[in-house]
């Protein structure tokens, strides 16, 4: 998808009808009485646009043939409220539909932008959220862990100017709107234009409900979906296999595997093996922020090489950087005629404690490199590994979160069932990203 695809939600201009009926906290809608269901929706562009509140699900058709413009739906509430919880269930036919809901919503009466807070899932089964105003939109918070990709239930709890985001009954992180905030408004679901998405049990009430704690990300490499775990790119670089990800990459390019997740007092760790090839080209751990208008992705980098040495930077713009040489670093295979070749392994950590005016560097438990805080100039928006080329590398653990010991003893995550619902059409898929030599594409 791209960058701009939530500029979309800020320059329809409202031609809608005017709500029938407001309602009192909590408001609900199960979608099985389809005539309460047409009284408490309005919708936007009624000429291209079709809703069916059948069987329990809310089916909206955006007929529009760009994607780029997007159809809503919205109630009126007669107050509004500082203090809420906002959910629904949502069933994409593809990977590729954006859909979603808005809070504290304005739609203006006589046309013009609409403007509040879209959540939304898209591409990748990434859940982000948009802070929507007159003339700009700004992404406030992304993550990817604990999305199931085509049927979620989100959730969205605003306590004043705080913002609190699940997915599937998981806290997936919070965001504080500072600048100018939006203060309440009322509630919408939206889908991107050619395209058919499905809702089911929207509720919203006057209670907030903060997050307690901030998931964990752990991976060991087993079992199936790893394309709903990680964003891989390009994906060709990446192979699973018996709990180890191989990495292998040919000159002048780099490969990046991420995954979204909220980030503020945390520990990452990587555990990772070189293989084979250029032992001058780096490897490890990365935090990234939000992609920019140029499809530059600002990231701060944490790695080591199988020369024995390492470094952490950010942006990789600074000329001056000095290689830290260690020999705590294991590094490059060990192979001499006639004797097995020996493989070692090294433990990469980022850590960051809230508050703390550096991110520490530790390679197998001990610190290598530090960055200052305030060189990170965007905010977080998830953690990852990478490897430039020519060289090949064996992955075997990955974590990111709170310390290891504090996800371990944390209740397991149910996963999430929902019914499966009628079926409903397919949407257009988008066009693929491609990568620089060791950039990195442009994130949806």
């Amino acid at each position: 998808m791209n960058v701009h695809f939530h500029r979309i939600f800020l320059l329809v201009l409202v031609t809608a009808m005017v709500a029938v009926q407001a309602q009192d906290y909590p408001f609900t809608d199960n979608f099985t009485d389809p005539a309460q269901t047409s009284l408490r929706w309005s919708q936007i562009f009624p000429d291209s646009f079709t809703r069916l509140a059948e069987n329990g699900a809310y089916t909206l058709t955006n007929l529009h043939r760009n994607p780029a413009v997007a159809g809503l739906v919205y109630h009126s509430f007669a107050s509004r409220v500082p203090v809420f919880t906002a959910s629904c269930i949502l069933k994409r036919p593809t990977d590729s539909t954006v859909a979603g809901m808005w809070v504290c919503l304005t739609v203006p009466p006589s046309g013009g932008a609409v403007t509040g807070y879209s959540i939304q899932v898209g591409k990748n089964g990434i859940l982000s959220a948009y802070k929507n105003g007159v003339t700009a939109s700004t992404l406030a918070f992304s993550a990817q862990y604990h999305v199931q990709g085509l049927t979620d239930t989100i959730m969205a709890s605003k306590v004043h100017d705080t913002f609190f985001i699940f997915c599937n009954d998981v806290f997936l992180g919070r965001f504080t709107d500072s600048v100018s905030p939006i203060p309440s408004g009322d509630l919408g679901l939206f889908i991107q234009g050619n395209a058919s998405a499905m809702f089911g049990d929207v509720v919203f009430s006057d209670q907030g409900s903060p997050g307690t704690f901030t998931p964990c990300m752990t991976d060991s490499f087993r079992g199936s979906n790893i394309d709903k775990r990680w964003l891989l790119n390009p994906g060709q670089f990446f192979t699973q296999h018996n709990g180890i990800f191989d990495i292998s990459v040919p000159p002048s390019s780099g490969a990046y595997g991420d995954v979204r997740m909220s980030l503020d007092s945390f520990v990452t760790r990587l555990v990772v093996s070189w293989r084979s090839g250029d032992s001058v080209q780096l490897y490890g751990s990365y935090l990234f922020g939000p992609t920019d208008a140029r499809g530059k992705t600002p990231m701060a980098q944490f790695g080591i090489y199988g020369m024995r040495a390492g470094r952490a930077f950010v942006n990789n713009t600074d000329s001056a950087i000095q290689l830290k040489s260690c020999p705590f670093i294991k590094g490059k295979a060990f192979w001499r005629p006639g004797h097995d070749t020996v493989y070692y392994k090294d433990t990469i950590d980022i850590r960051k404690s809230g508050g703390a005016a550096y991110y520490l560097m530790y390679v197998n438990g001990i610190i290598l490199d530090s960055l200052p805080a305030a060189q990170i100039k965007f905010p977080l928006l998830g953690a990852g590994m990478f490897c430039w080329g020519k060289q090949s590398i064996k992955v075997e653990y990955f974590h990111a979160g709170p310390t290891i010991a504090e996800c371990q003893h944390r209740p397991p995550v149910e996963p999430f069932r929902a019914s499966q619902g009628p079926v409903i059409p397919a949407a257009p898929t988008d066009s693929g990203q491609t990568s620089g030599p060791v950039g990195k594409a442009a994130k949806p």
